[in-house]
C-alpha cells in the first residue's frame, strides 16, 4: 500500500482526503512548492518525523514565490518524534492558510512546536482555529509555535483546545534573530 505521499512543485488543485497514513518513516504529507490550491482534510497520521510538513525554510529553498491557498482541516495526527504534527514553513507573497479541526496529540518532539509549528510568516494570512491539541511534549511550545512572524504577516490563533500538555509553552511565539 502507498503510505506516504511527497507533492513537489504542483500548480493548480490538489486534495488529500480520507487516507490511513501510518508508520511512513520521514514524512507522512509533504508538500513542498508555489502555485496551489491545496486540501488536506479527514486523514489519520500517526507515527512519523513529521506529520504534514508544508512548505519550505528561505534558507532551505531560497526567495521563489509560495503562493498558495491552503486548508488543513479535520485530521488526526499522532506519534510525530521530531518534527510537529503539523509544520507549516514560509507563508508569503499573499498565501492563506487555514488550520482547523484537527486532532493533534501524543507527540514527542525536540526544540520546536510538537502540535503547529509555523516558521517565517511574510505576507502570508494564517488562521489556526478550533484545532485540539494534547498530550504533547516539547521543549518549546507542546501546542502552538510560530517562529520568524514579519510584517504585513497576519497570524490569528482562536478557539483551540490546548491542554494536558507535559513540557513547553501552550503557545509560543519566537523571534529567531
Amino acid at each position: 500500500a502507498f503510505e506516504r505521499f511527497n507533492l513537489t512543485y504542483p500548480s493548480g488543485l490538489l486534495n488529500i482526503y480520507n487516507n490511513n497514513i501510518t508508520d511512513a518513516g520521514s514524512v507522512a504529507v509533504r508538500f513542498n512548492g508555489p502555485s496551489a490550491n491545496v486540501t488536506i482534510q479527514n486523514n489519520k497520521i500517526s507515527n512519523a518525523h513529521y506529520g504534514i510538513e508544508f512548505g519550505c525554510l528561505l534558507s532551505e529553498c531560497g526567495w521563489y514565490p509560495h503562493y498558495y491557498d491552503a486548508l488543513i482541516d479535520g485530521n488526526e495526527i499522532y506519534g510525530m518524534d521530531i518534527e510537529p504534527g503539523i509544520a507549516v514553513k514560509n507563508v508569503n507573497d499573499g498565501s492563506t492558510l487555514t488550520i482547523s479541526n484537527n486532532k493533534i496529540h501524543n507527540n514527542n518532539v525536540g526544540n520546536w512546536a510538537a502540535g503547529i509549528g509555523i516558521k517565517d510568516v511574510i505576507k502570508g494570512i494564517v488562521t489556526i482555529a478550533g484545532n485540539d491539541i494534547y498530550n504533547n511534549t516539547s521543549n518549546y511550545a507542546a501546542g502552538i509555535g510560530i517562529r520568524n512572524m514579519s510584517s504585513p504577516g497576519n497570524v490569528t490563533i482562536e478557539r483551540n483546545k490546548i491542554r494536558n500538555n507535559s513540557t513547553g509553552y501552550g503557545i509560543g511565539l519566537k523571534d529567531n534573530n
